[in-house]
């Protein structure tokens, strides 16, 4: 069963899947998890992704229902720090605009370092922001807790989980979850998705940062 839970005071959201009926610790299966940082009042910065591969997309989706729930939107690092496999799944979202998914732009003050090598005409999800309306198994599914300690996870667990971020960030790939987190088998995960995934042949440019 797919569980989210976000935590107030760290402001992270995290994504993973537990066996209903085995409660040992293998049962605890990593799906991603994404730290936010406030940006303006309703405005929130991306901060710190880290999925298990092939669920990237996912996570980003989930992260923007929890936007839209809130009456937020979520936006790519104004620092310009986010790496090809992390800005990939933002730029899905976008070119899906439309389907249940709304856009903002974001203020001028916070787009000088993107404006310092590309521009809104060539990359314009760079200065926008997006949310996508809930599904109920989104709604079904999340939990809000005030801090991390709320947790359904065990602490063991959260504290395993905790370290791949770095690693990921350190040796440039995710691949290592599977590894040390194996899953017992695929998730579903098609009626938590608010739109199906539409290839578009234009705007196929490879960004580098």
């Amino acid at each position: 069963m797919i569980k989210l839970e976000y935590y107030e005071k760290e402001k992270k959201l995290l994504a993973y899947n537990q066996d209903k009926i085995n409660n040992s610790l293998d049962s605890y299966e990593f799906i991603g998890e994404i730290v936010l940082k406030d940006l303006t009042e309703n405005i929130i910065e991306l901060d710190g992704p880290i999925a298990r591969p092939r669920y990237g997309l996912f996570l980003y989706q989930m992260a923007c229902m929890l936007m839209s729930q809130k009456n937020c939107y979520l936006c790519l690092p104004r620092d310009t720090d986010i790496r090809d496999a992390a800005l990939k799944p933002f730029v899905k979202i976008w070119e899906n605009l439309g389907n249940n998914i709304k856009s903002i732009e974001i203020p001028e003050e916070y787009n000088d370092e993107y404006y310092d090598f590309t521009n809104k005409e060539e990359y314009p999800f760079f200065f926008e922001a997006l949310n996508i309306k809930e599904t109920e198994a989104f709604k079904n599914s999340i939990t809000i807790c005030k801090q991390r300690s709320e947790s359904l996870v065990p602490k063991d667990v959260l504290e395993k989980w905790d370290d791949y971020f770095r690693n990921a960030y350190e040796n440039d790939s995710n691949k290592f979850i599977n590894e040390d987190n194996p899953m017992r088998k695929p998730i579903k995960i098609d009626e938590f998705l608010s739109f199906k995934l539409k290839e578009k042949k234009q705007n196929k440019k490879r960004f580098r940062m």
